[in-house]
C-alpha cells in the first residue's frame, strides 16, 4: 500500500528536514492534522479496499505533493499561459510567419497540452514545405508526426489532433515509398473522417478526403496491383465521391485553400464538366498574394498545366499576358529606383 501522510510526515522527522520544510510543515499543521484524521477515517472503514491500486497511490501523491507544499494563495498559471501562447501562435500562422511560429512552440513546449502540440506538428510540416533539402524535410515530418501523435494521445476528441496525425501519417510515408503510403490509407482516411465527425465545419479535413478519394479513383494499374497485394479488399473510390468532398470543403469555407480550386478542376475534368472545371483552374491560376508560398506556386503550375492540356486557354493569350506582366513589373522597379 502507498506512503500514508503519517508515514510520510515521520520519515521527514527522521531525516531532520531542512528549515524551508520544517517551517513549511509548521505552517500547514493544521492541514496535516486534517490529512491525519482523514486517514484514521479510511482506514477505520476500509474505504481503501474499495479503491483500485492506482486510485489510491494518486490520490495521496496528489495530497501530499499540492496540497500540502503548495504555496497559498498563488493561482495555476499555466493554462494561462498557454491561452496567450495559443493566441500568439494564431497571429503568426495568419502572418504567415512560419519560422517565427515554430520557434516560439519549440521553445515553449508543453508536453502534456493538445492544443500546442497539434499547432506544433502543423508548424513543423510547413518548415519541411518550406526547405529544399530533403533530408531536412524528412526530419521536420517526422517531428512533426511525433507531435501530432502524442497530441491526439492527450485528446482523442480533439478535431484538429485526428487531422494533423492524419496529414503528417501520410507526408512521412511518402519517405517510405508508395507500399507505405498504400498500407497507411485506410487509417488516414479513417483519422479525416473522425476530425469531420467531431468539427463538421473544418474545410481542410474534407478537402484530404477528397484529395484521398481522388488519388485512388485516379490511381494507376500498377499502384492497384501494390494496393491488392497488401490488402484482401483494397482502397478503392471514384470521382463523384471526391468531388461531394472537394464542394463540402468550398461551401464550408469558399477559397480557402488554392489547391481545392486545382482539384475541383481536375475533378470536373475527369466527370466532363469543362466550364466548371476552366472556372476553378483559372481561379487557382489568377490567385495572388503578396507573399505567394512554395505550396501556392506549385498550385498556380499545377493549374496552368491542366488547363493547357485540356485546351481550355489560348496560348498566345497566355504568353502576351506573361510579357505584358514582366514588363510593368520592370517598370515598376525602374520607378523605385529613380
Amino acid at each position: 500500500m502507498a506512503a500514508t501522510v503519517e508515514n510520510v510526515y515521520r520519515l521527514l522527522k527522521f531525516f531532520r528536514p531542512s528549515q524551508k520544510i520544517a517551517a513549511c510543515l509548521h505552517r500547514n499543521n493544521a492541514r496535516v492534522q486534517l490529512l491525519r484524521n482523514r486517514w484514521t477515517t479510511i482506514q477505520k472503514y476500509s474505504l481503501v479496499k474499495l479503491l483500485p491500486r492506482p486510485a489510491v497511490i494518486t490520490s495521496i501523491a496528489t495530497v501530499s505533493a499540492v496540497s500540502l507544499f503548495a504555496k497559498k494563495n498563488e493561482p495555476e498559471t499555466g493554462g494561462l499561459r498557454n491561452k496567450t501562447l495559443i493566441e500568439k501562435a494564431d497571429e503568426l500562422y495568419d502572418a504567415r510567419q512560419t519560422i517565427n511560429l515554430y520557434n516560439l512552440l519549440k521553445d515553449n513546449l508543453d508536453e502534456n497540452d493538445d492544443e500546442i502540440l497539434w499547432r506544433l506538428a502543423r508548424a513543423s510540416c510547413d518548415m519541411s514545405r518550406m526547405s529544399k533539402t530533403p533530408n531536412v524535410c524528412r526530419t521536420y515530418m517526422f517531428e512533426g508526426f511525433e507531435y501530432a501523435k502524442r497530441a491526439l494521445e492527450l485528446n482523442n476528441s480533439n478535431f484538429a489532433s485526428h487531422k494533423w496525425y492524419a496529414i503528417l501519417l501520410d507526408k512521412t510515408a511518402e519517405f517510405e515509398g508508395n507500399k507505405k503510403r498504400i498500407e497507411n490509407a485506410f487509417l488516414v482516411k479513417e483519422h479525416f473522417v473522425r476530425a469531420v465527425e467531431l468539427n463538421p465545419k473544418d474545410a481542410t479535413s474534407m478537402y484530404s478526403i477528397g484529395h484521398w478519394c481522388y488519388l485512388f479513383a485516379d490511381m494507376p494499374w500498377y499502384y492497384k496491383k501494390i494496393a491488392s497485394a497488401i490488402y484482401t479488399t483494397p482502397p478503392t473510390s471514384t470521382y463523384e465521391e471526391a468531388l461531394k468532398y472537394f464542394e463540402m470543403a468550398e461551401e464550408a469555407d469558399p477559397d480557402f485553400y488554392i489547391w481545392n480550386h486545382v482539384f475541383l478542376g481536375k475533378t470536373y475534368v475527369r466527370v466532363g464538366e469543362r466550364e466548371k472545371a476552366k472556372k476553378y483552374l483559372i481561379k487557382a491560376r489568377e490567385y495572388t498574394t503578396q507573399d505567394i508560398s512554395v505550396d501556392e506556386h506549385e498550385a498556380q503550375m499545377e493549374a496552368f498545366k491542366v488547363l493547357m492540356a485540356n485546351k481550355m486557354i489560348d496560348v498566345k493569350e497566355e504568353k502576351k499576358k506573361e510579357l505584358e506582366s514582366q514588363k510593368s513589373s520592370s517598370q515598376g522597379k525602374v520607378l523605385d529606383t529613380e
